[in-house]
């Protein structure tokens, strides 16, 4: 990697102007967790809506080619519900951009009743649009079973149909890792991200991406583009969708099984939900391993919420924790710190050891339930399909 700066980045986040996040994720917010985990660049989310959009003009200065507030960068960014429900991050370089695209997409939906408004528009013509003001669109949380591109299609170019090349790097998170997404031929030349798509200030940085480049849009676009990065990533079966299970009941399904059923469960009439593992595994089109891969690069990642709730049994992030992060910052702490250096209770010590020494295993999530930290050895029942008598 080149000598450049490092940059700790978050693109996909969300504000209190989406009724499906916090009220609590104000600007102050944003500012104010941002530094307790560690992020330096963070994207703006919900730029189309103008209340927000004015305030952050209101409140963030600029600085050669990007927004600051403090030691926190911003980038303008503002997930889309296109047509047909393929969410999306589109980037722009400046507030004012954001103006243009709002003017222009309010004939294609309404912008000012939600953060993540629906756009009626198609991915090709979007994309047409979004490069003209100079900025990039990456396809959200790719592969959960609704709300994403692969929910609905098998290959990029079947919905952003000819514009697709302008495509250049995709959102992989959550319950995908690294490896799982280097299988997909369509992706596999594409760079990763990994962001949290935040609802609550303390989920911001829960994924987010390593960057080599300066603290400025062009220096980072320029990165992405030249894969130039590290995605840090929650382990995939951690995820609320990484396993084939009835959303119902829980039970575990295999992939074939579940087809036979027509998705139904057998145990209880539930739905069953295709987990990104088999989705990955039978429905999308591999890769042939080498030629494609960009060789990516990534990191585990078990924020503290989780090392708190499943190896200490704490739920309440509460202030003595913040207090910790705001000492040591979460990023380095589970990373980088000499924990003995630190003053940090034996027991969070003990903790961080385990996941930093891949000394702990993971019941898997799925159909919305998320995975869990253990340490032992998982056994995990799969759906048995019940024989038929011999005189059936």
């Amino acid at each position: 990697m080149p000598k450049q700066n490092t940059l700790y980045v978050d693109l996909h986040v969300h504000t209190s102007y989406y009724p499906g996040a916090s009220r609590d994720l104000t600007l102050e917010n944003l500012i104010k967790f941002a530094k307790l985990k560690g992020l330096n660049v963070i994207g703006t989310g919900d730029a189309l809506h103008p209340a927000w959009r004015t305030e952050l003009k209101q409140n963030l200065e600029r600085q050669g080619d990007i927004y600051r507030q403090g030691e926190i960068y911003f980038i303008p960014t503002a997930e889309v519900k296109l047509n047909t429900y393929i969410h999306s991050v589109i980037v722009l370089p400046t507030l004012e951009s954001f103006d243009e695209l709002y003017n222009i997409l309010k004939n294609y939906g309404k912008l000012d009743k939600t953060g993540v408004p629906f756009i009626f528009i198609s991915g090709e013509k979007i994309l047409k649009i979004v490069k003209e003001l100079g900025g990039f669109l990456f396809p959200a949380h790719l592969f959960i079973p609704f709300q994403s591109i692969y929910a609905k299609y098998k290959n990029f170019s079947d919905y952003f149909e000819d514009e697709e090349k302008e495509i250049f790097c995709v959102e992989i998170t959550p319950s995908v890792d690294t490896p799982m997404a280097e299988e997909v031929k369509d992706i596999s030349n594409k760079s990763f991200l990994a962001n949290s798509d935040c609802h609550s200030p303390l989920h911001l940085g829960r994924s987010f991406t390593l960057i080599y480049a300066e603290p400025s849009f062009k220096s980072i676009l320029k990165a992405i583009k030249e894969n130039l990065l590290v995605s840090y990533e929650i382990p995939a079966p951690l995820g609320r969708y990484y396993e084939t299970r009835c959303k119902n009941c829980g039970t575990f399904y295999r992939f074939n099984d579940a087809k036979t059923l027509n998705l139904k469960c057998e145990a209880c009439g539930g739905k069953i939900w295709i987990g990104t593992k088999d989705r990955i595994g039978f429905e999308l089109e591999k890769v042939q391993r080498d030629p494609l891969k960009k060789g990516h690069k990534f990191i585990s990642h078990v924020p503290l919420d989780l090392i708190l709730r499943d190896l200490m049994g704490i739920r309440d992030f509460g202030e003595e924790t913040l207090a910790i992060i705001q000492r040591y910052k979460e990023i380095d702490l589970l990373h980088s710190l000499d924990l003995e250096k630190t003053a940090i209770p034996n027991k969070l010590k003990w903790a961080i050891e385990v996941i930093r020494e891949g000394k702990y295993f993971i019941y898997p999530g799925g159909a919305w339930k998320e995975g869990k930290i253990i340490l032992e050895k998982p056994k995990i029942e799969f759906y048995t399909p019940k024989q038929k008598s011999l005189f059936f």
